[in-house]
Order: C-alpha cells, then sequence, then structure tokens
C-alpha cells in the first residue's frame, strides 16, 4: 500500500478499522491531507499516531458518525427516503 501511496499522494483517507491501521494512514497520506475516522473494526483505540507527519505535513483527523452528522437531521420522509436509497 505504502508505494501506491507515494506514487499517487492521496490527500484523503476514510478509516473503519482503527488500531495500529489508523496510525499506518499518517505515513501514508499526502501533506494537507485528511484522514475520516468512521469505524473501529479491530475493536482498538487508535494507535501509532506519527506526531511528525501530525505537525510538519498537517494532516488532520475528523470523525463521522451516521446517526449523529446525518441521520438525525432528516424529517421522517426524508429518513424514508434515505433508507429506500440505502
Amino acid at each position: 500500500m505504502g508505494e501506491i501511496c507515494t506514487k499517487l499522494n492521496p490527500t484523503g483517507c476514510l478509516e473503519c478499522i482503527s488500531g495500529d491501521m489508523a496510525g499506518d494512514m499518517f505515513n501514508f497520506v499526502g501533506r494537507g491531507g485528511t484522514i475520516v475516522m468512521y469505524g473501529g473494526l479491530s475493536g482498538q483505540k487508535v494507535q501509532n499516531i506519527n506526531n511528525f507527519a501530525l505537525i510538519t505535513k498537517g494532516i488532520r483527523m475528523e470523525g463521522y458518525m451516521l446517526t449523529t452528522n446525518t441521520l438525525d437531521k432528516l424529517d421522517l420522509k426524508q429518513f424514508q427516503e434515505f433508507s429506500k436509497r440505502a
């Protein structure tokens, strides 16, 4: 994965595993990139964050939860439409 990321220099990452994987993403995301955490499939806390990548590359880490970021803002009709599409 590292070779491809070095070549493509991604600026975004969706991360749902957590544990070491979340920290590894700091090595692969390009300068000014964003890592969006939306799960914890490993059952572990986020680990191995490279503080130098965080500081020198200006990488941000954000969290996203479907229920609190999206679904809670829908009225009943919008929720039903969303559910049908999903």
